[in-house]
């Protein structure tokens, strides 16, 4: 497959990420708002979830702006380099941000008698899928930068 071609797939792949989360947020707003509309006594509890909720967007988002960086250094042909390790670091640290920052929120509101326990236990197994993430992306950086240390070494031996 060509550079080109792995760059349009991987920015195909950012921004359907992204419209997924946009679609997430909006429907979790507009959830939350029609509740805080229903149960007007309970409005601060569920806007206190909404911004729980839209504050754990943004580690998703700096995923996906480290995602597109990826995307040009692919384009660029520089798969194999000390840069796309970096990036692949990033993603990786914003997986485990966002797991941490899931895991804070989960307790808290569950502290805070604010939190269904179907609601806890789905949270739980996203937080582990954030957790894997990071540990994939964290394995794929150390990949990365074996194969541009070996890239390196190749052409100052030719």
């Amino acid at each position: 497959m060509s550079h080109n071609g792995m760059c349009v797939r991987i920015r195909l792949a950012v921004v359907g990420a992204l419209l997924c989360l946009a679609m997430v947020c909006a429907a979790t707003v507009i959830v939350l708002m029609e509740r805080a509309r229903i149960w007007p006594g309970d409005a601060a509890r569920i806007y206190a979830w909404l911004a729980v909720t839209l504050a754990g967007v943004l580690p998703y988002l700096a995923a996906a702006a480290l995602g597109w960086r990826v995307s040009c250094a692919v384009a660029r042909d520089k798969t194999f380099s000390r840069e796309t390790a970096k990036l692949l670091s990033g993603i990786s640290t914003c997986a485990y941000a966002d797991g941490c920052y899931g895991l804070a929120a989960n307790v808290v509101m569950g502290i805070l008698r604010n939190q269904h326990p179907g609601i806890m236990i789905i949270l739980c197994a996203l937080i582990l899928l954030a957790l894997a993430a990071g540990m994939g992306f964290a394995a794929l950086a150390r990949f990365v930068q074996k194969a541009a240390e070996l890239q390196e070494e190749s052409d100052l031996t030719v």
